[in-house]
């Protein structure tokens, strides 16, 4: 018995020293990995920015903010936009930081944000689950999530975003009726 205590964890040691390193795997990893990962503070710190800018009560400062957050080559892909929009699916949805934020701070002001969670995901992600209950006519709160790809400055590099784009469109002025014909929402 004792003997068996020794030898199971010695087998099992051996056999993780033996599998490749993950870096083997899947490449070097981030060009920041080593020198820390982001913590908590700095994925509230990102959303709390990233909501200023999306609330722009302030068009100039929320410039300002944006300009700061958002890096050099951003992209933001979406399906639930893209279907808004009528671009493919799967196909980029902002291509390059200035046309993103122009996009954003032209657009009305999105109000009524909550944050259910933010999630540091691994070191340079941050995951944010939300609810918008401030869109257009204000009719279905939409919820979401936002997966933002984080640089070594701190900066979103990419988003993917995904959420209920039937409130959204409907809350924007989309007429949108179920498979029987019925014109939603319902309620």
């Amino acid at each position: 018995m004792k003997f068996s205590n020794i030898l199971v964890p010695l087998a099992l040691a051996s056999s993780v020293a033996a599998f490749p390193n993950w870096r083997d795997w899947h490449g070097a990893g981030p060009a920041w990995h080593g020198k820390g990962c982001l913590t908590q503070a700095d994925a509230d710190d990102i959303v709390a920015k990233f909501i200023s800018i999306l609330d722009h009560p302030d068009v100039d400062a929320a410039n300002a903010t944006a300009q700061a957050l958002i890096g050099p080559d951003f992209f933001e892909k979406s399906d639930s936009i893209n279907m808004l929009a009528g671009h493919p699916v799967g196909a980029v949805t902002f291509s390059g930081k200035a046309k993103y934020i122009q996009g954003v701070l032209l657009a009305p002001s999105i109000t009524n944000i909550t944050t259910y969670k933010t999630l540091v995901a691994g070191c340079t992600n941050v995951l944010w689950y939300w609810n918008m209950a401030g869109i257009g006519s204000k009719t279905i709160p939409v919820n979401g999530f936002n997966l933002f790809e984080i640089t070594a400055d701190k900066q979103i590099a990419d988003m993917f975003v995904e959420f209920n784009n039937v409130g959204w469109g409907i809350d924007t002025g989309f007429t949108v009726f179920s498979r029987n014909g019925t014109k939603l929402p319902l309620a």
